[in-house]
């Protein structure tokens, strides 16, 4: 009888073990916390900000919906991937999934180029564009984030900005709309070398570390 309750009591503490050591070595589940852009036409690339993708992408993929997307590139915080050719347009929730789990999905809104027109051209272009317009400055993810809420991006100047010292590719920006009006702040964040709206604030305190932002990245 003894002989079996020590077996018994060894059991039970290897299984507790086990259990505890499954938990500890859980994956956590991805978080997607914006897309940049959240608009654009099939074939297009857009870059999708959050945490917990993986240095690697491994076996992990993004969806559009239900169809998989081509990644350009992966890293632990920005995954960038080619919008399926083949949708049509309208939204559709975007998700990341790797060994932890599925993130909750972010609406990116397709909209096919516009048609080029049929008038014939009489001024040629002598110098072509070489090189695709890209989001080389927070001052440029900002504008198309303002321009993509439907507002003009000329009604706001820029006010005061700080970036982290800890972590340059995060930084808050403090725009006035007119002389003595309210302000918007911006958090961006660069990721696959490009500038990114993460979150805004309208005349109210902005948590950046409540985003991923370093701790020392405080405003105001």
């Amino acid at each position: 009888m003894k002989r079996n309750l020590i077996a018994l009591v060894s059991l039970l503490a290897v299984l507790c073990f086990t259990v505890t050591l499954a938990a500890g070595c859980a994956t956590k589940a991805p978080t997607i916390i914006a897309l940049s852009p959240a608009t654009g036409a099939p074939s297009s690339s857009t870059t999708i900000v959050g945490s917990s993708f993986g240095k690697t992408p491994g076996k992990g993929n993004v969806k559009f919906g239900t169809t998989s997307a081509a990644v350009s590139s992966w890293s632990d915080t920005g995954v960038t991937v080619v919008v399926p050719a083949d949708l049509k347009d309208g939204d559709y929730g975007v998700t990341i999934t790797t060994g932890g789990g599925t993130s909750k999905p972010k609406t990116f809104t397709i909209k096919a180029a516009t048609t080029p027109s049929t008038k014939p051209q009489t001024q040629p272009q002598t110098q072509p564009q070489t090189q695709p317009q890209t989001q080389n400055t927070p001052q440029d993810a900002i504008t198309k984030y303002i321009q993509s809420q439907g507002l003009s991006a000329s009604d706001y100047n820029l006010s005061n900005s700080k970036t982290s010292s800890s972590d340059p590719l995060w930084a808050v920006y403090d725009y006035q709309r007119f002389e003595g009006m309210g302000h918007l702040i911006f958090l961006v964040h660069k990721t696959s070398g490009q500038w990114a709206v993460v979150a805004t604030g309208d005349g109210e305190p902005l948590n950046p570390q409540a985003h991923g932002a370093p701790a020392d990245l405080t405003y105001p």
